[in-house]
């Protein structure tokens, strides 16, 4: 998306938060952006974060979240977003 960005995230895990893990996420992103020409800033301080309610299907997120570049009419399909999926053993 052009101006903000969805991902679902499980528990991190002990040594590590969430905002861990979304610091972790810009700091890659701005050094990619910044070989690619961008300049900062690329992002806004903080983040909005939610937690999923216990009735909620993860799975009914994640289709809202892969279809968001759809409804914004960048692409046609969520799954040809290339920024779609991220293996969590990249981080």
């Amino acid at each position: 998306m052009p101006d903000h960005w969805h991902a679902i995230v499980g528990p991190p895990g002990e040594k590590r938060t969430v905002s861990d893990l979304v610091g972790t996420v810009k700091s890659l992103a701005t050094r990619t952006a910044r070989r690619m020409g961008f300049k900062p800033p690329l992002w806004q301080r903080g983040f909005y974060d939610r937690v999923l309610r216990a009735d909620e299907k993860p799975e009914k997120i994640a289709a809202y979240t892969v279809a968001n570049p759809v409804r914004k009419g960048l692409i046609k399909e969520g799954e040809s977003w290339p920024w779609a999926y991220l293996d969590p053993q990249s981080l």
